[in-house]
């Protein structure tokens, strides 16, 4: 059996685990920025891009459809575009 790591380690390597997963998404994010994407609303306004990225759009759209929207900027909660 392997030997257990203390609590105080474990959090330790929990903390780093999700700031590095922190730092990844905001790149993964920021890559998109410039970008023409394919978007599927799941309400007027926020949906996801065939990546698993949320997006917000500027002006709302028909739940359900697909479009093609430019991004904008990336934040904290996910892509921010316009429908063009």
């Amino acid at each position: 059996r392997m030997p257990q790591v203390p609590p105080s380690e474990r959090d330790r390597r929990a903390a780093l685990l999700r700031e590095v997963g922190e730092a990844a998404r905001k790149r993964f994010f920021a890559s998109h920025i410039g970008r023409r994407v394919e978007i599927l609303l799941e309400s007027p306004e926020r949906g996801h891009t065939e990546h698993f990225c949320p997006v917000h759009l500027s002006s709302p759209h028909t739940q359900g459809a697909l479009i093609t929207a430019l991004v904008s900027r990336a934040d904290a909660k996910g892509l921010v575009a316009e429908a063009s």
